[in-house]
């Protein structure tokens, strides 16, 4: 299992990305935290901070693929897969089991 964190442009682009991702079946727990601090170096190290929209997103770590191509066709988005190494089984399970088949 991953914990898929995406990037996104803004709180509509975040909307739409979950919607494509529920209606696929892609993921099963979708959080959205709108206004987040994202601190980075640009191209010349310069620290920049811009406030951004970020999606967690818990799901297979066999459906990254599918879901790489659906966040990539929108702009300004990315994405990092965190492998998932303990979680309440019990409560996760049968959610899991509601995601595409692979």
């Amino acid at each position: 299992m991953l914990l898929y964190i995406i990037e996104c442009a803004n709180s509509e682009q975040a909307d739409e990305i979950t919607t494509d991702l529920f209606k696929e079946n892609l993921v099963f727990m979708v959080y959205c935290l709108e206004g987040v601090k994202i601190n980075s170096l640009n191209m010349g190290n310069d620290k920049i901070n811009v406030r951004g929209t970020l999606l967690l997103a818990l799901s297979k770590a066999l459906l990254f693929n599918e879901i790489e191509k659906k966040v990539n066709s929108f702009p300004d988005t990315f994405l990092i897969g965190v492998p998932v190494s303990a979680v309440n089984w019990d409560k996760i399970t049968p959610l899991l089991e509601k995601t595409k088949k692979v």
